[in-house]
C-alpha cells in the first residue's frame, strides 16, 4: 500500500524540487489559458498549513498551486481529475481544490473538505507530489507535457 508523505519536521528545501517543476511547467504548456492570471503557478514557499503547526510540502519544494479564476472552474475540475485519476503517471499524492480533496490515503474519490477547514482552495489547486516523483529530472517535463496535453483532447477542452 503507498502511503502519503506529509513534511518533515524541519523542511530543508531552497526551492522547487525538480520534478516537481517539471509539473509545473507542464501544467503551464498544457492549460495555458491559466498562465496569464497572477500567481498563476506557485511552488517552492516556506510556511506552515494555514491554520496549522504542520510544514505545507510548499517548504519542501513538492507542491505547486494552479490558479483558477471563477469562470473556468470546469477546467480546473478537469485537470484537477487528470491529475488524480492518473496519479502514477504524474507521481501525485493529493489534490485540493474547489472545497474538494482527492489523496492517497483515500483513492476511491473526491470528498468535501472539513467544514472547519480553513483554506477551501476555491480559487486555486494544490498538487502534491512523492519525493521520488518531485525528485525525477527535469526531462519527465516532455512525459508530463505530452500526457496532460492528449488528456484534454480526449475531453475536448
Amino acid at each position: 500500500m503507498v502511503r502519503y508523505e506529509p513534511a518533515a519536521k524541519q523542511p530543508t528545501a531552497t526551492a522547487c524540487q525538480p520534478g516537481t517543476r517539471a509539473l509545473l511547467f507542464a501544467v503551464r504548456a498544457a492549460w495555458p489559458e491559466l498562465a496569464g492570471f497572477p500567481s498563476a503557478y506557485g511552488c517552492w514557499n516556506p510556511r506552515r498549513i494555514k491554520g496549522s503547526s504542520s510544514w505545507s510540502l510548499h517548504a519542501e519544494g513538492r507542491a505547486i498551486d494552479v490558479h483558477v479564476p471563477a469562470n473556468m472552474k470546469n477546467l480546473g475540475w478537469e485537470l484537477g481529475c487528470e491529475l488524480s485519476n492518473r496519479r502514477q503517471v504524474y507521481g501525485v499524492q493529493r489534490v485540493i481544490w474547489d472545497g474538494h480533496i482527492w489523496s492517497i490515503e483515500q483513492p476511491r474519490g473526491w470528498r468535501e473538505l472539513l467544514a472547519s477547514t480553513k483554506d477551501k482552495h476555491r480559487d486555486h489547486l494544490h498538487i502534491e507530489q512523492w519525493w521520488a516523483d518531485a525528485l525525477k529530472p527535469s526531462a519527465v517535463q516532455a512525459t508530463y507535457e505530452n500526457e496532460l496535453k492528449a488528456a484534454r483532447v480526449k475531453t475536448g477542452s
